[in-house]
């Protein structure tokens, strides 16, 4: 019976997802992309060092760098591949 009553407690705590339009997960994978190739193609980045996702309409920059300026232009670099999205920078410098 506490099994039964944990799991229905559980279960009323979980939100209902609405499936997403497949153009709209489609336009953010490619968005996503796009932004890793221009990352790899900045010589002050480190690709290795810089995660990059794009979720519920706004792209997310995460990972660690050395100085400001690498957190700033990877911020520059998001922006410049094109994306409409705003963009959360969460990248902690550790310097």
């Amino acid at each position: 019976m506490f099994f039964l009553s944990l799991l229905l407690l559980q279960t009323g705590c979980l939100r209902a997802s609405t499936p997403r339009p497949a153009f709209e997960v489609a336009r953010e994978a490619a968005l996503e992309t796009k932004i890793r190739a221009y990352i790899v193609a900045e010589p002050m980045l480190d690709k290795e060092a810089i995660r990059v996702e794009v979720e519920e309409g706004k792209v997310v920059l995460k990972g660690k760098v050395a100085r400001e300026a690498q957190k700033e232009k990877a911020a520059e670099v998001a922006v410049r591949a094109g994306g409409d999205l705003p963009i959360e920078n969460e990248i902690v410098v550790q310097g």
